[in-house]
């Protein structure tokens, strides 16, 4: 298996798109990352971006996205030059910091590698086999749950451990320094002081499998599975916001447009998002271009 980085440049240079877009996904259908091209409201999921090598899976952060491939290396793509990195094959997940910058990959033996948007790498030894991950855009924070504990991973070797009364779900850096929201089974909660003993604050009650944080940091989103509805509470106010979702939501990935996010998984047949830029925030159904326009 190998490691695609896959940066703004190359693929806007590769799609040859002009005009506004929301970054890319992952479709598992085609096995391909594409690029969805347009605004809210109007936008579609158009072309497939060419790869040296077969994906079998990938994920997509705004305009980044990370992939796996069958052929054993590991490599970087920046501004269509294709780097090979000292990684090992084998990878089972990917986690992309929320802006793209950063990437953890996560293996069988309890290891994940860590890549800082420089393209050093670090070997980092996980607290479970598997566990929920987030890193920061510097790639110096890994967080890493198992069960009721939230493990703080500092490029150093420095940890620190957090615990919560309910599983730990889900985790994301919310863009402000030492700040991230935790997702558990319970509810979601707002972190500060990831780097010590920090101070915690109940944001909303209530299961929280998929979490986010919007570009500016300050509106945090959470849904469930188990709901068909999505939460967006703002950090400062405590002031809350709901949208009904069409299906029931398998993920929470940050678009280009910052307030936008998918709430479909690549293996879809319908791709679905949530548009939080207006007071009143909306669902909004991606449709696919047709191969033949592509």
């Amino acid at each position: 298996m190998a490691i695609l980085w896959i940066l703004n440049a190359a693929l806007w240079a590769q799609s040859g798109v002009e005009g506004p877009t929301l970054g890319v996904i992952w479709d598992e259908s085609a096995k391909a990352v594409r690029l969805v091209a347009g605004i809210p409201g109007s936008a579609v999921i158009g072309a497939k971006f060419d790869s040296p090598v077969a994906f079998r899976l990938a994920e997509a952060s705004q305009d980044r996205a990370l992939a796996l491939s069958e052929e054993g290396g590991v490599y970087r793509l920046n501004r269509n030059v294709w780097t090979r990195l000292n990684l090992p094959a084998g990878a089972l997940r990917l986690r992309l910091s929320a802006g793209g910058d950063a990437a953890a990959v996560t293996y069988a033996d309890g290891v994940a590698w860590v890549m800082r948007p420089d393209g050093a790498a670090r070997e980092v030894r996980l607290p479970a086999g598997d566990p929920p991950l987030a890193v920061d855009d510097a790639g110096a924070l890994l967080l890493a749950a198992t069960g009721r504990d939230l493990w703080v991973i500092h490029e150093s070797g420095n940890r620190w451990k957090q615990e919560f009364d309910a599983e730990v779900l889900d985790v994301a850096f919310t863009g402000r320094p030492g700040t991230v929201v935790v997702g558990t089974a319970a509810g979601l909660w707002l972190l500060e002081g990831v780097e010590g003993a920090g101070s915690r604050r109940l944001l909303a009650e209530g299961e929280a499998a998929h979490v986010n944080v919007a570009r500016s940091g300050r509106l945090a989103i959470f849904a469930s599975p188990a709901r068909l509805v999505a939460t967006a509470v703002d950090i400062e106010s405590g002031s809350t916001r709901q949208v009904e979702t069409p299906v029931a939501p398998a993920s929470l990935a940050r678009l280009g447009a910052g307030d936008v996010f998918r709430i479909t998984g690549g293996d879809a047949e319908l791709t679905w998002m949530l548009d939080w830029r207006q007071e009143q925030p909306r669902a909004l159904f991606l449709p696919r271009r047709a191969e033949g326009e592509e």
